[in-house]
């Protein structure tokens, strides 16, 4: 998050994730909502530098090695 924020030109003073999943008796991924709450420094992205770096989050090599679950959700609020 901090590094492409940072790409973008934009300054973070802080920042605080939450992850909430649910399994299935097998242990298969049913809801994965990921959440940031992040408190700017400087700038102030539009929405399309905000979709950009959740899609560049989504390409980490964690997010890219689970499986897509049926829910499942990425959002970025900003203070």
């Amino acid at each position: 998050l901090r590094a492409n924020c940072a790409e973008k030109g934009l300054r973070m003073e802080s920042a605080n994730g939450s992850i909430d999943l649910l399994a299935s008796e097998d242990w298969f991924i049913q809801k994965q909502h990921i959440r940031f709450d992040v408190r700017m420094k400087s700038g102030l992205p539009t929405r399309e530098v905000m979709d950009y770096i959740v899609e560049r989050m989504e390409q980490c090599p964690v997010s890219k090695n689970l499986k897509q679950s049926p829910d499942s959700r990425t959002e970025i609020f900003l203070d």
